[in-house]
C-alpha cells in the first residue's frame, strides 16, 4: 500500500495526484475564458509569420498551440523553427514540454536527453524530465533528476518534494522519502503539505509518535484546528489508543460545533461531522 493514499484523514493531502488534479481544474477553469483570447493570440502571431517568417515567431506559436492543447500544431512549429534555426535550443525543450503533455513520455525523454547534453545546468528540464521519467515508472532516474533539480533551483516548489517523496515510496524506500520531506521543511518553513505527507508515512511505517509530534506541530500554527484534531484521533485509533483517540475525536467535534454556520455547513465539513460521529458512536 502506498501511504501517500492512505485512508480518509490520513491522507497525503499533497501528493502528486493531487496536485495535478487540482492544476488540472484550474487549467479547465481558464481554459474555458481563455481559448478565445490563445485563438486571436494565434492569429496575431500567424500574421507575422505571413510578413517575416522566423523561428523564434514560430516557437512562440508552438507555445500557444501547447497551451491551447492543439499538440499536432504545436509540433508542426517547433518542426518549421528549427529548420530556420537548427541551434534554437529552446526549440528542443519546448518539443519535450508537449510531448510530455500529449503523453509520448519516450520521446520526451529522448528530447529532453538530448537537451540536457547540451545544458547541463538547467533546472526545469530536470525537473520535467523527473516528472517524465516518473510516468514511465523509472523512479530511481526519478529520484536523481528531482535530486539535481533542487540542488540547482534557489527557491523550489513544494511540490518537487512531494514528488520526489511519491517517486521514493515507489522505490519502497519509505524511510528516505520521509528524509526527503524533512528536508523540504527545512528549507521551506513548516508547510502543511509537506507534513501531511511524511504523516501519512509515518503512520505507514508505524512510527506514531512521530507523526503524532507532526500533527501537534502543525495544528500549533492553525487556528482552525478540527480537521487535525480528527487526524490526530485516527493516528492513535490506528496505534490502539482508543480512550485517546475518542478524546481527541471529541475535541474535534466539539472545535467544529463552534464553527459559524455558513462554515459548517459545507460538504468537507459535513463529511467530517460524520466521520467523528462514526467514530464516537453518537
Amino acid at each position: 500500500m502506498n501511504p501517500l493514499k492512505a485512508l480518509p484523514f490520513l491522507r497525503f493531502h499533497g501528493a502528486v495526484a493531487r496536485i495535478l488534479v487540482a492544476v488540472a481544474a484550474c487549467v479547465i477553469c481558464v481554459t474555458a475564458w481563455a481559448h478565445g483570447d490563445l485563438d486571436a493570440q494565434i492569429a496575431t502571431v500567424s500574421q507575422e509569420l505571413n510578413q517575416t517568417p522566423s523561428a523564434v515567431l514560430f516557437l512562440k506559436r508552438a507555445g500557444l498551440h501547447h497551451e491551447h492543447e492543439d499538440f499536432p500544431a504545436a509540433m508542426a512549429d517547433y518542426d518549421r523553427a528549427a529548420a530556420l534555426d537548427p541551434q534554437l535550443d529552446a526549440i528542443t525543450l519546448g518539443r519535450a514540454r508537449t510531448l510530455f503533455r500529449a503523453r509520448r513520455l519516450q520521446s520526451a525523454r529522448e528530447a529532453l536527453d538530448i537537451y540536457l547534453r547540451q545544458k547541463p545546468e538547467h533546472a526545469e528540464a530536470f525537473l520535467l524530465r523527473a516528472r517524465v521519467l516518473v510516468g514511465l515508472e523509472d523512479y530511481g532516474a526519478a529520484v536523481q533528476d528531482f535530486d539535481r533539480n533542487l540542488e540547482l533551483t534557489p527557491q523550489p516548489l513544494p511540490e518537487c518534494y512531494l514528488e520526489r517523496a511519491e517517486a521514493l515510496v515507489a522505490l519502497g524506500d519509505k524511510e528516505r522519502a520521509v528524509k526527503s520531506l524533512d528536508e523540504g521543511i527545512d528549507r521551506l518553513g513548516n508547510l502543511v503539505t509537506l507534513q501531511s505527507a511524511a504523516i501519512a508515512i509515518e503512520v505507514e511505517l508505524y512510527r506514531h509518535d512521530a507523526a503524532l509530534a507532526r500533527v501537534d506541530r502543525v495544528m500549533a500554527n492553525l487556528r482552525r484546528k478540527e480537521t487535525w484534531l480528527a487526524r490526530r484521533g485516527d493516528i492513535l485509533e490506528a496505534a490502539g489508543r482508543h480512550d485517546e483517540a475518542l478524546r481527541a475525536y471529541g475535541e474535534a467535534l466539539a472545535a467544529l460545533e463552534q464553527l459559524p454556520a455558513q462554515h459548517r455547513n459545507v460538504k468537507p465539513m459535513r463529511e467530517l461531522e460524520a466521520h467523528l460521529r462514526q467514530r464516537l458512536g453518537t
